[in-house]
């Protein structure tokens, strides 16, 4: 930009901030400033606009700061690790007030240049999380703020999200796997298990990593050949998320630190984590893709959407299965503390039980309100997620929205397996009602609420 367009550029910003009612002599004021700025060569800082930097609910000149960490952490990189460059358009949000900061111009021009990076407000009907997002025509990958204040875990989950935003190019697409088998009495403790078991082999020498390995690898394959379709489900939220927080631990920490952080909440998440059905494949991913790193350097260019991350490893580390697996599990299992797991798991099934039951009545059986869905975009925590067997998925919190508007749920909504409709819970005397104290909706102009049969709702488009 050159100084006319500076200048020009300034002039505009502090006109429109003193706004059209000021007297012609505050304008001229204000063009006279305008250019002493410019000659003492703090233009940057004068372009603070109507507020301060400090002001935004985003600090401008943090996000500038993280802007360049992800460079650096990218540029480091020289796109080795995948063959393609993690760099791209960044945008960080405030959740509350959708204020956001980019490192680039939008297409549609919708952010506004301050102070060497892009701000504005996002549209209602963008969905806010931590993702990779299609907006005004780019993939961007998106963060809320604040990020992490420690400085390996802010790079990790930065290239996280920057992963999931060239997936499809690396012929990942996005997967959303329920893995709901992972609630159960079985499925919660043979993965728990198996996490013992990696920590291990993460931690070990070349002799007792090689024995650690088949140990977990017995407890995966004893868990796939118990549940039905639970290895496919598993292989495609590792692969989703399992290789997008690999890629963030392989590209911001040195290889001690990937050892450290990985076994560490291996040992650490699993009494933290409500629920495994989703989060699993951010402990499942690292570990699997640390152990092949150590013993099948290259293996990133070979795998595939079809590959299976501890197949992969059970090959190369010449596992060899026994063939009774029930029998093998029980003997490696004494090895991992697996009684006292068992009955800690058994405890915590009983309780799941009064859960679901309670959850069936709110969702399935009582008053509630049903919204239908057709390719609704969504955020979520991914930690807390209660399945319900085939008629889907309680998520204790969500953010969703549709060709009817937006719902924003803090009370729980169940979100069928086919992603075709969420419902909500209501109060017995409820009338139509736009909010709740679960929920508030946000409909738009040709949708509304009608009761079909009691105690039945349904959002639907108006008559015609």
């Amino acid at each position: 930009m050159n100084w006319n367009e500076q200048s020009g550029s300034t002039i505009a910003i502090i006109l429109r901030c003193l706004g059209p009612s000021e007297s012609k002599f505050n304008r001229v004021g204000a063009l006279f400033i305008s250019v002493l700025t410019l000659f003492h060569g703090s233009l940057n800082q004068s372009t603070a606009n109507c507020q301060s930097v400090d002001s935004h609910p985003i600090d401008i000149l943090e996000a500038k700061k993280y802007f360049a960490e992800s460079l650096e952490l990218f540029k480091k990189d020289h796109a080795q690790l995948w063959g393609n460059s993690l760099e791209g358009p960044i945008i960080f949000v405030d959740r509350q007030t959708r204020f956001a900061v980019a490192n680039q111009a939008d297409l549609a021009e919708t952010l506004t240049p301050i102070d060497g990076v892009f701000v504005g407000q996002l549209p209602a009907n963008v969905m806010i999380s931590n993702t990779a997002i299609d907006w005004n025509n780019s993939k961007w990958t998106m963060l809320l703020w604040p990020l992490p204040e420690e400085s390996n875990e802010r790079n990790v989950l930065l290239a996280h999200e920057s992963w999931h935003r060239i997936q499809d190019q690396l012929g990942f697409p996005s997967s959303g796997a329920t893995n709901d088998h992972l609630d159960s009495l079985a499925g919660r403790y043979l993965l728990q298990l198996e996490w013992r078991a990696l920590s291990v082999a993460l931690r070990s020498s070349l002799a007792d990593r090689n024995m650690a390995i088949s140990d977990a690898i017995h407890f995966r394959f004893r868990r796939h050949e118990l549940i039905e379709g639970s290895l496919e489900q598993e292989r495609a939220m590792e692969l989703h998320e399992g290789l997008a927080e690999y890629t963030g631990v392989r590209l911001a920490l040195d290889p001690a630190q990937r050892i450290a952080r990985t076994a560490g909440l291996l040992d650490r998440r699993p009494a933290e984590l409500p629920t495994f059905v989703r989060s699993f494949a951010y402990l499942s991913g690292p570990a699997y893709g640390l152990l092949l790193d150590e013993s099948h350097p290259g293996w990133i260019g070979k795998i595939s959407v079809k590959s299976d991350l501890g197949k992969l490893l059970s090959e190369v580390a010449k596992v060899e299965l026994e063939r009774d697996l029930e029998m093998a599990v029980a003997n490696r299992a004494t090895k991992y503390n697996g009684e006292a797991l068992w009955v800690a798991e058994k405890i915590r099934d009983e309780e799941r039980q009064t859960r679901l039951e309670r959850l069936t009545k709110k969702f399935l059986t009582g008053p509630r309100l049903i919204i239908p869905l057709e390719n609704p975009r969504m955020s979520f925590d991914p930690t807390e997620l209660t399945p319900l067997g085939d008629d889907g998925t309680v998520y204790p919190t969500l953010n969703i929205t549709g060709e009817w508007g937006v719902l924003n749920v803090t009370g729980g909504a169940l979100l069928s397996k086919d992603f075709g409709q969420v419902i909500v819970g209501v109060p017995d005397n409820y009338s139509n009602s736009l909010q709740t104290a679960d929920w508030k909706l946000e409909l738009n102009p040709s949708w509304s609420i009608q009761s079909s049969t009691k105690p039945t709702f349904t959002v639907v488009p108006d008559p015609k």
